[in-house]
């Protein structure tokens, strides 16, 4: 016989997503809002105290220290790096939504391609009624999923 006892001193912990895209945060997440119908918040540099020892360069003063919305149950952060040397972009991320009905996936899909990069244009399989791969024009590599009702209720549980 197993017994399953529930631990209640485990801390909770939950996976967001960091996305940081060369200065243009406030653009993203004005893009994001958009496309999906929500709202942002956000905190500039030049809003945060700062080092008397190190100023904040005054083009610095209108990036994004953090910002952040959420999308469905996936809460994504957004910042800017104070150099736009250190940015370095990278594929291995890939936000992928699950999405209830091929309509509204198909919407999402042609706002986010604009300025972008399909690597896979929308088309049937067979584990969603509509899927596609897509670049924004922020870099930010999207899965798209359109999902029948009973595929949509699997995918999210």
């Amino acid at each position: 016989m197993i017994h399953i006892t529930k631990r209640e001193d485990i801390i909770f912990m939950k996976a967001q997503i960091m996305l940081t895209v060369n200065g243009s945060s406030r653009k993203a997440m004005e893009f994001y809002a958009e496309i999906f119908q929500l709202k942002f918040s956000m905190t500039t540099y030049g809003e945060i105290p700062t080092d008397p020892n190190n100023p904040l360069c005054e083009s610095g003063k209108d990036k994004i220290a953090w910002g952040n919305m959420t999308i469905g149950d996936l809460k994504i952060n957004f910042g800017d790096k104070l150099s736009d040397s250190s940015f370095v972009h990278s594929d291995n991320v890939v936000l992928h939504l699950a999405i209830k009905g091929a309509e509204e996936a198909t919407r999402i899909f042609n706002k986010l391609k604009v300025e972008g990069e399909i690597l896979e244009d929308l088309h049937e399989e067979f584990f969603a009624d509509i899927y596609g791969r897509v670049i924004d024009k922020f870099g930010v590599t999207w899965n798209i999923l359109g999902l029948g009702s009973i595929a949509y209720k699997n995918a999210i549980s």
